[in-house]
Protein backbone atom coordinates (compact mmCIF):
# COMPACT_ATOMS: atom_id res chain seq x y z
CA UNK A 1 0.00 0.00 0.00
CA UNK A 2 2.77 2.28 1.07
CA UNK A 3 4.57 1.79 -2.96
CA UNK A 4 0.85 2.38 -4.21
CA UNK A 5 0.59 5.86 -2.77
CA UNK A 6 4.08 6.65 -3.24
CA UNK A 7 3.56 5.52 -6.57
CA UNK A 8 0.43 8.09 -7.00
CA UNK A 9 2.94 11.09 -5.22
CA UNK A 10 5.33 10.43 -8.22
CA UNK A 11 2.98 10.37 -11.07
CA UNK A 12 1.01 13.46 -9.16
CA UNK A 13 4.71 15.65 -9.07
CA UNK A 14 5.61 14.69 -12.75
CA UNK A 15 2.09 16.05 -13.94
CA UNK A 16 2.83 19.29 -11.61
CA UNK A 17 6.32 19.37 -13.09
CA UNK A 18 6.87 18.04 -16.37
CA UNK A 19 3.31 17.27 -18.61
CA UNK A 20 -0.27 17.13 -17.32
CA UNK A 21 -0.93 14.16 -19.03
CA UNK A 22 1.19 11.89 -16.38
CA UNK A 23 -1.81 12.55 -14.51
CA UNK A 24 -3.48 10.35 -16.61
CA UNK A 25 -1.95 7.14 -14.56
CA UNK A 26 -4.49 8.07 -11.87
CA UNK A 27 -7.31 6.55 -14.02
CA UNK A 28 -5.54 3.30 -13.20
CA UNK A 29 -7.00 3.53 -9.52
CA UNK A 30 -10.26 2.31 -11.34
CA UNK A 31 -8.58 -1.15 -10.63
CA UNK A 32 -8.98 -1.09 -7.22
CA UNK A 33 -12.71 -0.73 -7.42
CA UNK A 34 -14.88 -3.35 -7.57
CA UNK A 35 -15.16 -3.83 -11.06
CA UNK A 36 -12.01 -3.50 -11.71
CA UNK A 37 -10.94 -6.24 -9.24
CA UNK A 38 -13.74 -8.18 -11.17
CA UNK A 39 -11.96 -7.56 -14.47
CA UNK A 40 -8.80 -7.99 -13.09
CA UNK A 41 -9.67 -11.07 -11.68
CA UNK A 42 -11.40 -12.83 -15.07
CA UNK A 43 -8.51 -11.85 -16.54
CA UNK A 44 -6.18 -13.85 -14.90
CA UNK A 45 -8.02 -16.93 -14.70
CA UNK A 46 -9.10 -17.34 -18.23
CA UNK A 47 -5.23 -15.89 -18.76
CA UNK A 48 -3.57 -19.31 -19.62
CA UNK A 49 -6.21 -19.81 -22.41
CA UNK A 50 -6.64 -16.46 -23.51
CA UNK A 51 -2.81 -16.35 -24.24
CA UNK A 52 -2.96 -19.91 -25.61
CA UNK A 53 -5.83 -18.83 -28.08
CA UNK A 54 -3.67 -15.47 -29.07
CA UNK A 55 -0.44 -16.92 -29.66
CA UNK A 56 -2.49 -18.83 -32.44
CA UNK A 57 -4.35 -15.98 -33.60
CA UNK A 58 -0.51 -14.73 -34.21
CA UNK A 59 0.91 -17.50 -35.63
CA UNK A 60 -2.48 -18.03 -38.29
CA UNK A 61 -1.92 -14.21 -39.17
CA UNK A 62 1.67 -14.14 -39.94
CA UNK A 63 0.99 -17.38 -41.57
CA UNK A 64 -1.65 -15.71 -43.94
CA UNK A 65 0.58 -12.79 -44.25
CA UNK A 66 3.53 -14.36 -45.55
CA UNK A 67 1.73 -15.94 -48.25
CA UNK A 68 0.14 -12.56 -48.38
CA UNK A 69 3.29 -11.13 -49.49
CA UNK A 70 4.46 -14.09 -51.54
CA UNK A 71 1.36 -14.38 -53.68
CA UNK A 72 0.11 -10.48 -53.95
CA UNK A 73 2.56 -7.74 -53.05
CA UNK A 74 3.47 -7.28 -56.94
CA UNK A 75 -0.16 -6.71 -57.82
CA UNK A 76 -1.07 -4.36 -54.23
CA UNK A 77 1.94 -2.34 -54.65
CA UNK A 78 1.24 -1.48 -57.85
CA UNK A 79 -1.91 0.22 -57.26
CA UNK A 80 -1.73 1.19 -53.55
CA UNK A 81 2.23 1.21 -52.78
CA UNK A 82 1.40 0.14 -49.08
CA UNK A 83 4.81 -1.77 -48.33
CA UNK A 84 7.79 -2.50 -50.10
CA UNK A 85 9.69 -5.08 -47.96
CA UNK A 86 8.47 -8.21 -46.11
CA UNK A 87 8.86 -6.90 -42.57
CA UNK A 88 6.51 -4.06 -43.85
CA UNK A 89 3.53 -6.19 -45.64
CA UNK A 90 3.14 -8.41 -42.58
CA UNK A 91 3.24 -5.74 -40.17
CA UNK A 92 0.62 -4.00 -42.19
CA UNK A 93 -1.41 -7.38 -42.68
CA UNK A 94 -1.65 -7.86 -39.49
CA UNK A 95 -2.24 -4.63 -38.21
CA UNK A 96 -5.26 -4.75 -40.73
CA UNK A 97 -6.25 -7.93 -40.03
CA UNK A 98 -6.62 -7.01 -36.21
CA UNK A 99 -9.69 -5.21 -37.51
CA UNK A 100 -10.93 -7.27 -39.80
CA UNK A 101 -10.72 -5.11 -42.50
CA UNK A 102 -7.91 -6.57 -45.53
CA UNK A 103 -8.85 -4.25 -48.67
CA UNK A 104 -5.34 -2.04 -47.71
CA UNK A 105 -3.49 -4.95 -48.29
CA UNK A 106 -5.17 -6.69 -51.11
CA UNK A 107 -7.48 -4.24 -52.52
CA UNK A 108 -7.27 -2.39 -55.54
CA UNK A 109 -6.55 1.50 -55.92
CA UNK A 110 -9.60 2.56 -54.42
CA UNK A 111 -9.25 0.12 -51.74
CA UNK A 112 -12.11 -2.46 -52.56
CA UNK A 113 -11.63 -5.71 -54.28
CA UNK A 114 -11.66 -5.72 -58.54
CA UNK A 115 -14.98 -7.05 -59.37
CA UNK A 116 -14.68 -10.90 -59.38
CA UNK A 117 -15.33 -12.61 -63.21
CA UNK A 118 -18.41 -14.23 -64.12
CA UNK A 119 -16.75 -17.77 -62.97
CA UNK A 120 -14.31 -19.06 -60.98
CA UNK A 121 -12.81 -20.41 -63.77
CA UNK A 122 -11.85 -17.63 -65.66
CA UNK A 123 -9.99 -15.73 -63.47
CA UNK A 124 -7.84 -18.18 -60.96
CA UNK A 125 -5.87 -15.05 -59.66
CA UNK A 126 -8.85 -13.55 -58.55
CA UNK A 127 -10.69 -16.79 -57.77
CA UNK A 128 -7.90 -17.70 -55.29
CA UNK A 129 -6.99 -13.88 -53.92
CA UNK A 130 -11.27 -13.81 -53.00
CA UNK A 131 -11.07 -17.09 -51.06
CA UNK A 132 -7.95 -16.46 -49.58
CA UNK A 133 -9.59 -13.51 -47.89
CA UNK A 134 -12.60 -15.22 -47.05
CA UNK A 135 -10.54 -18.04 -45.82
CA UNK A 136 -8.52 -15.44 -43.42
CA UNK A 137 -11.43 -13.54 -41.88
CA UNK A 138 -13.48 -16.69 -41.03
CA UNK A 139 -10.25 -17.78 -39.41
CA UNK A 140 -9.55 -14.85 -37.26
CA UNK A 141 -12.77 -12.40 -37.40
CA UNK A 142 -15.39 -15.00 -36.79
CA UNK A 143 -13.48 -18.18 -35.42
CA UNK A 144 -10.40 -17.22 -33.14
CA UNK A 145 -11.80 -13.75 -31.69
CA UNK A 146 -15.42 -15.36 -30.89
CA UNK A 147 -13.22 -17.97 -29.36
CA UNK A 148 -10.84 -15.03 -26.96
CA UNK A 149 -14.55 -13.01 -26.34
CA UNK A 150 -16.32 -16.49 -25.08
CA UNK A 151 -13.05 -17.58 -22.99
CA UNK A 152 -13.42 -14.15 -21.52
CA UNK A 153 -17.39 -14.94 -20.86
CA UNK A 154 -16.31 -18.15 -19.62
CA UNK A 155 -14.25 -16.71 -16.97
CA UNK A 156 -16.73 -14.31 -15.35
CA UNK A 157 -19.88 -17.12 -15.36
CA UNK A 158 -16.88 -19.34 -13.58
CA UNK A 159 -16.21 -16.74 -10.62
CA UNK A 160 -20.00 -16.43 -10.46
CA UNK A 161 -20.52 -19.88 -10.16
CA UNK A 162 -17.35 -20.05 -7.77
CA UNK A 163 -18.70 -17.41 -5.73
CA UNK A 164 -22.63 -18.82 -5.50
CA UNK A 165 -21.00 -22.29 -4.08
CA UNK A 166 -18.88 -20.72 -1.71
CA UNK A 167 -22.01 -18.70 -0.60
CA UNK A 168 -23.73 -21.60 -0.68
CA UNK A 169 -21.90 -23.41 1.26
CA UNK A 170 -21.71 -20.69 4.01
CA UNK A 171 -24.88 -21.00 4.36
CA UNK A 172 -25.61 -25.09 4.69
CA UNK A 173 -22.58 -25.84 6.25
CA UNK A 174 -19.92 -24.66 9.15
CA UNK A 175 -16.80 -23.15 7.93
CA UNK A 176 -14.67 -24.00 10.28
CA UNK A 177 -15.84 -27.48 11.60
CA UNK A 178 -17.57 -28.42 8.28
CA UNK A 179 -20.78 -29.85 10.02
CA UNK A 180 -24.06 -29.73 7.79
CA UNK A 181 -26.28 -26.96 9.38
CA UNK A 182 -29.21 -29.72 9.93
CA UNK A 183 -27.09 -31.17 13.17
CA UNK A 184 -27.32 -27.74 14.50
CA UNK A 185 -30.73 -28.23 15.05
CA UNK A 186 -30.44 -30.16 17.98
CA UNK A 187 -28.52 -27.58 19.62
CA UNK A 188 -30.24 -24.10 19.89
CA UNK A 189 -28.21 -21.33 19.19
CA UNK A 190 -24.96 -22.50 17.91
CA UNK A 191 -25.98 -22.36 14.19
CA UNK A 192 -26.84 -18.62 14.28
CA UNK A 193 -23.08 -18.23 15.83
CA UNK A 194 -21.93 -19.76 12.49
CA UNK A 195 -24.07 -18.28 9.90
CA UNK A 196 -22.41 -17.25 6.71
CA UNK A 197 -18.40 -18.01 8.11
CA UNK A 198 -19.26 -15.50 10.87
CA UNK A 199 -17.31 -17.85 13.65
CA UNK A 200 -14.01 -18.00 11.86
CA UNK A 201 -13.52 -14.41 12.85
CA UNK A 202 -12.74 -16.35 16.25
CA UNK A 203 -10.24 -18.07 15.37
CA UNK A 204 -8.34 -15.38 13.42
CA UNK A 205 -8.55 -13.59 16.72
CA UNK A 206 -6.95 -16.15 18.42
CA UNK A 207 -4.39 -16.35 16.01
CA UNK A 208 -3.26 -12.74 16.36
CA UNK A 209 -3.78 -13.09 19.93
CA UNK A 210 -1.01 -16.27 19.58
CA UNK A 211 1.53 -13.81 17.30
CA UNK A 212 1.53 -11.40 19.58
CA UNK A 213 1.41 -12.90 22.68
CA UNK A 214 5.12 -13.80 23.95
CA UNK A 215 6.23 -17.19 24.07
CA UNK A 216 7.17 -17.55 27.57
CA UNK A 217 3.91 -16.65 28.72
CA UNK A 218 1.90 -19.05 26.57
CA UNK A 219 0.14 -22.33 28.40
CA UNK A 220 0.12 -25.65 26.84
CA UNK A 221 -2.74 -25.14 24.68
CA UNK A 222 -1.12 -22.38 23.44
CA UNK A 223 2.38 -23.98 22.62
CA UNK A 224 0.43 -26.13 21.18
CA UNK A 225 -1.61 -24.68 18.75
CA UNK A 226 1.18 -22.06 17.57
CA UNK A 227 3.65 -24.92 16.60
CA UNK A 228 0.68 -26.50 14.80
CA UNK A 229 0.18 -22.89 13.38
CA UNK A 230 3.82 -22.01 12.18
CA UNK A 231 3.65 -25.70 10.58
CA UNK A 232 0.81 -25.31 8.40
CA UNK A 233 -0.93 -28.49 10.11
CA UNK A 234 -4.50 -27.86 10.65
CA UNK A 235 -5.71 -30.71 13.39
CA UNK A 236 -6.38 -28.58 16.30
CA UNK A 237 -9.29 -27.16 14.01
CA UNK A 238 -13.14 -29.17 14.98
CA UNK A 239 -13.26 -31.13 11.88
CA UNK A 240 -16.93 -32.59 11.85
CA UNK A 241 -17.73 -31.75 15.76
CA UNK A 242 -17.40 -28.69 17.68
CA UNK A 243 -17.92 -27.80 21.52
CA UNK A 244 -21.67 -28.43 22.06
CA UNK A 245 -21.55 -31.86 20.41
CA UNK A 246 -18.49 -33.02 22.79
CA UNK A 247 -20.17 -31.82 25.53
CA UNK A 248 -23.31 -33.84 24.73
CA UNK A 249 -20.99 -37.21 23.74
CA UNK A 250 -19.51 -36.94 27.30
CA UNK A 251 -22.77 -36.62 29.38
CA UNK A 252 -24.09 -39.23 27.42
CA UNK A 253 -21.34 -41.04 28.33
CA UNK A 254 -21.48 -40.51 31.97
CA UNK A 255 -24.83 -41.16 31.98
CA UNK A 256 -24.44 -44.47 30.76
CA UNK A 257 -21.89 -45.64 33.14
CA UNK A 258 -24.11 -44.53 36.21
CA UNK A 259 -26.87 -45.89 34.70
CA UNK A 260 -24.67 -49.41 34.64
CA UNK A 261 -23.39 -49.24 38.54
CA UNK A 262 -26.91 -48.40 39.04
CA UNK A 263 -28.00 -51.38 38.11
CA UNK A 264 -24.83 -53.95 39.33
CA UNK A 265 -25.73 -52.38 42.68
CA UNK A 266 -29.09 -53.30 42.12
CA UNK A 267 -28.64 -56.72 41.06
CA UNK A 268 -25.88 -56.91 43.89
CA UNK A 269 -29.12 -55.42 46.46
CA UNK A 270 -31.21 -58.55 45.08
CA UNK A 271 -29.16 -61.39 45.71
CA UNK A 272 -28.09 -60.77 49.22
CA UNK A 273 -31.73 -60.51 49.96
CA UNK A 274 -32.51 -63.75 48.14
CA UNK A 275 -29.61 -65.39 50.34
CA UNK A 276 -30.58 -63.81 53.62
CA UNK A 277 -34.06 -65.18 52.58
CA UNK A 278 -32.72 -68.73 52.44
CA UNK A 279 -30.42 -68.26 55.36
CA UNK A 280 -33.52 -67.61 57.60
CA UNK A 281 -35.72 -70.51 55.81
CA UNK A 282 -32.64 -72.85 56.66
CA UNK A 283 -32.16 -71.49 60.24
CA UNK A 284 -36.15 -71.98 60.64
CA UNK A 285 -35.51 -75.89 59.37
CA UNK A 286 -33.02 -76.54 62.17
CA UNK A 287 -34.88 -75.06 64.80
CA UNK A 288 -37.66 -76.75 64.05
CA UNK A 289 -35.68 -80.06 63.99
CA UNK A 290 -34.30 -79.60 67.16
CA UNK A 291 -37.87 -78.68 68.41
CA UNK A 292 -39.20 -82.27 67.28
CA UNK A 293 -36.21 -84.04 69.14
CA UNK A 294 -34.99 -86.08 65.80
CA UNK A 295 -31.88 -85.94 66.57
CA UNK A 296 -28.17 -86.07 64.51
CA UNK A 297 -29.62 -88.81 62.58
CA UNK A 298 -32.28 -86.46 61.28
CA UNK A 299 -29.79 -83.59 60.52
CA UNK A 300 -26.91 -85.93 58.84
CA UNK A 301 -29.95 -87.38 56.43
CA UNK A 302 -30.75 -83.73 55.61
CA UNK A 303 -27.30 -83.24 54.98
CA UNK A 304 -26.40 -85.63 52.76
CA UNK A 305 -29.98 -85.39 50.70
CA UNK A 306 -28.63 -81.63 50.29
Amino acid sequence: LFVYYAFLSTVSLLGFNMSPFWHVLFLLDFFRSKGGRLVTASVVLGGPNLLRTFWLGIVMLLCFAFASYSFFSNTVNDHQQVCRTPFQCVEKHVMDSMTGDLTTVLGDDLGVFMFPSMVAWADSYHTFRAWFVFLSLILWVYLLQGIIQGQIIDAFAEMRNNAQALQEDLEQKCFVSSVDRFIFNAFPGEWEKRRGGKYVYNYLLFFVHLLQKDSEEMDGLDNAVFCQFQEDDIEFFPINTFVARERQARARGSRGVDDLVRFLAEDVSRMESELKAEIRGLKQTVQQLVAENQGPERLSSLAELS
